[in-house]
């Protein structure tokens, strides 16, 4: 073989080598047509997906009387320019299943997931209240480019909304390939403290003269005012019972987060080896409490969801447990995360879970990214093979 044998060789093994640097770009996203995996384009060939900063993913939830933004962004591929009127419509799902009424906004309910909600609508399993309809207006994107489109609702009553931005009038009748994006948003009732009784004061009796011929009048001294406690007394917030949940983890590489529940009493014995049941994703677990009011409980994270604990006399708690976000690529929680991670704000966001019949990563989130696959190995074999066959040849020729 002569130099340009090896030459020809050379450049084949750094084409192959620059195959694995190129940067691959990967779009994802979440109820979306054309980009959620089985949903394909809208009828007129346009694209959808969920938006940065993006709302809050049911489980998680806004309190009643929160504004909630809701942004879709919408590509069109065509070939063409396209315009259309968007729309968006609002609907509370009343039951899901059928039967089963999820309108109370309980902050104690672990509460239903994007996918639960979804599964029960494609099955006709659910009912739902259409409450708002809004014409958004007319929009024109141009061939290959893409258009924010955002609105903003306050729900009214507390449980589950589903949304839809479509481009056809909803006051026609319904027609598939219409929806470019869709979700579901919790709104729960804020969590309020009984207010301290207003301090009472007993009313003062009027002085009473007592006339005598003899001598100046003499006038009885009015009594003290008296706060009657336990009826109209004040009582001071740092009297009553109290709890507290707190959260340690998850973390990057650790399944595991523990879930801490504390009581504070002006009874010391009243904290003491009480009954705390901790709930997480249908698991309730029993555990008493120390002599200091403390019971910690360790859960496997598997899903982002609600941890709730209650004990008798006591107020119940519940925090949302998040996946970790910002973890280097690798072993998240026993799950690979080369592709995912939490979009707050960056190129780094959360893959979902089971949608359409596709399996996909985490539960929660919706995504669009750019990432670069670098494969070191194929890289390392690459040089190795490299070498291998050609600097032998070289060192032959020279």
């Amino acid at each position: 073989m002569n130099r340009s044998s090896f030459f020809i060789g050379l450049i084949l093994s750094l084409t192959f080598l620059i195959g694995f640097l190129r940067p691959t770009t990967q779009s994802h996203a979440w109820f979306g047509a054309g980009r959620t995996p089985g949903w394909v384009h809208t009828t007129l060939g346009l694209a959808g997906e969920i938006a940065l900063p993006q709302y809050k993913f049911s489980p998680d939830f806004y309190v009643l009387g929160d504004s909630i933004t809701l942004n879709s962004q919408v590509f069109n591929d065509t070939g063409a320019e396209v315009t259309f009127n968007a729309y968006l419509v609002l609907s509370r799902v009343i039951e899901a299943p059928i039967g089963e009424n999820i309108t109370d906004g309980d902050p104690d309910a672990p509460g239903l997931n994007e996918n639960q909600l979804y599964d029960f609508h494609q099955a006709n399993n659910d009912v739902q209240s259409t409450v708002d309809t809004r014409n958004l207006g007319s929009v024109t994107i141009p061939n290959g480019e893409s258009r924010m489109i955002s609105a903003t609702f306050t729900p009214g009553a507390t449980g589950y909304y589903q949304f839809d931005l479509t481009h056809r009038d909803p006051s026609l009748s319904y027609e598939p390939g219409n929806i470019l994006t869709a979700g579901f948003v919790r709104v729960l009732n804020p969590l309020v403290s009984s207010p301290s009784p207003s301090p009472q004061v007993a009313p003062s009796p009027t002085p009473v003269v007592t006339p005598t011929p003899s001598s100046s009048p003499i006038v009885t001294p009015s009594p003290t005012p008296v706060s009657t406690p336990g009826v109209g007394g004040t009582t001071d917030d740092s009297n009553q019972k109290k709890s507290k949940l707190s959260l340690s983890g998850p973390s990057c590489g650790n399944t595991q987060f523990t879930a801490i529940y504390e009581l504070t009493s002006p009874d010391k014995e009243e904290i003491k080896n009480k009954e705390v049941t901790f709930s997480y994703r249908n698991q309730d677990r029993k555990i008493k409490t120390n002599t200091d009011g403390r019971a910690e409980l360790s859960f496997d994270f598997n899903q982002a969801d609600s941890v709730a604990a209650k004990v008798d006399g006591f107020p119940s708690q519940s925090l949302f447990v998040n996946q970790p976000s910002n973890c280097k690529t690798g072993s998240v929680l026993g799950t690979s995360t080369a592709d995912s991670g939490l979009g707050q704000g960056g190129t780094q966001l959360k893959k979902r879970g089971r949608v359409l019949g596709t399996t996909t990563l985490a539960d929660t989130g919706v995504f669009a990214t750019v990432s670069k696959n670098i494969s070191i190995w194929m890289i390392v074999l690459a040089i190795y093979a490299g070498g291998v066959l050609f600097i032998p040849l070289l060192w032959k020729n020279t």
